[in-house]
């Protein structure tokens, strides 16, 4: 559960480098591409709004997210315990994200996921992000997936439109949204009681077949 870490340095890049102290809209921010918040952060603050300007900031940024990665963030058990079970099944994964290659690489470092169990399609990798399906599109055709045959897993709106987009049914994951806030297929709880979760990964075979 990375987005509480995540949404603060927003927080501290703009202490640090205007001396003021923003407001945080968790739920206006989540899932939203790093050029749309600092945009919009910038424009309700009234400072300046270049590409320089926000090309600078991101490259702060971009620091303080690979320290706080390769700290570790607090892992959601439901979704490891996911992770393990298609693992064991080897259906292949995937992650589609926003974020860099060089954060996503610290983040699963900090939680000791082995990144070779991914596909890996990050913002560096697409031109649109979410909630453009472009990620979504990109990895169908990389792991030669028909999107009935794909589960996506996400926590935002934008995710779960972007996923939506390419054709996936979508499992809403509430670490930052509620169930009345993110319209999915399934859903699935941070504290997931375990034969709710295998419920979810049955839909990909018998896990001990």
């Amino acid at each position: 559960d990375s987005e509480p870490i995540r949404l603060n340095t927003y927080k501290n890049l703009f202490t640090e480098i205007y001396g003021i102290d923003v407001e945080i809209d968790k739920h206006l921010m989540v899932g939203k591409s790093e050029n749309y918040n600092l945009l919009d952060l910038l424009k309700s603050n009234h400072l300046e709004t270049s590409h320089q300007t926000i090309s600078n900031l991101k490259i702060t940024r971009s620091k303080m997210l690979i320290s706080e990665a390769k700290r570790g963030f607090p892992e959601i058990g439901s979704v490891i315990r996911i992770i393990e079970g298609l693992k064991s099944m080897n259906i292949p994964m995937a992650i589609v994200t926003n974020s860099s290659y060089d954060y996503i690489d610290a983040a699963l470092d900090g939680i000791n996921i082995d990144r070779s169990c991914f596909f890996i399609v990050t913002a560096n990798d697409v031109s649109s992000p979410k909630p453009d399906p472009e990620g979504y599109l990109k990895t169908l055709r990389a792991l030669d997936c028909k999107s009935k045959d794909v589960l996506a897993f996400e926590d935002s709106l934008s995710g779960i439109s972007a996923a939506k987009s390419a054709g996936l049914e979508t499992v809403a994951v509430h670490s930052t949204f509620g169930k009345l806030l993110l319209e999915a297929n399934f859903h699935l709880e941070i504290d997931q009681k375990d034969h709710k979760l295998m419920e979810i990964v049955s839909l990909f075979g018998d896990i001990n077949a």
